[in-house]
């Protein structure tokens, strides 16, 4: 309802969206985010850098979806993303700071879907995430590619994860703490994985 009162209060050529923050729900804790960027976040959605809640906090003006379109269905994921930065190219997004919806997670795809979906993504915008230059460009391939290294790590699949890595690296190398996630990630599932073993012969 809030969303709804306030989209329609603003100059609707410009602003053909709102969002709002939310609360991340997991097994373990529950975190509030804050919608506290608007405007034209093309750049910030393609270089990770707010979160809209896996689209579960958008809204869009009917005037926007008729001319943007619906979501790409050939999208196996980031059919939110790929919305948004074909939004961007007319619009911009508008915020209202409070959380209003729970979204639960964590979601995270296995290696190879992440691989196969990462490719098409990267490929389908690589205009729009050159649009910003080429060391903007670098760092938004390398943090995607660092993802699916991570999703290998969660299967503890160091072949793969290592693959991914260095195809990360080559774009440009990430603050410490990108990679330090990953061996928290393999670690984790080892152990996982060992006290499942040791409770089989218990």
């Amino acid at each position: 309802k809030k969303q709804v009162e306030t989209i329609k209060n603003l100059p609707s050529d410009v602003w053909g969206g709102i969002y709002c923050g939310f609360f991340y729900v997991t097994d373990k804790k529950v975190m509030m985010v804050e919608a506290t960027k608007k405007g034209d976040l093309k750049k910030a959605i393609l270089n990770k850098e707010v979160d809209i809640g896996a689209s579960s906090t958008l809204l869009f003006s009917i005037d926007a979806i008729k001319e943007i379109g619906l979501f790409d269905e050939s999208f196996e994921r980031h059919q939110d993303w790929e919305y948004l930065i074909r939004f961007f190219r007319k619009y911009k997004l508008f915020s209202l700071r409070d959380p209003l919806v729970k979204v639960y997670g964590p979601n995270m795809p296995n290696g190879k879907k992440a691989a196969r979906v990462k490719e098409k993504y990267l490929s389908e915008f690589k205009k729009d995430i050159y649009e910003f230059g080429d060391e903007t460009a670098r760092e938004i391939i390398a943090k995607h590619w660092l993802e699916v290294a991570a999703a290998f790590a969660k299967e503890v699949k160091v072949r793969e994860c290592i693959f991914y890595l260095k195809k990360s690296i080559i774009y440009r190398i990430l603050p410490l703490k990108e990679y330090l996630n990953i061996l928290i990630l393999i670690n984790k599932t080892l152990i996982k994985k060992i006290f499942f073993i040791i409770n089989a012969f218990y």
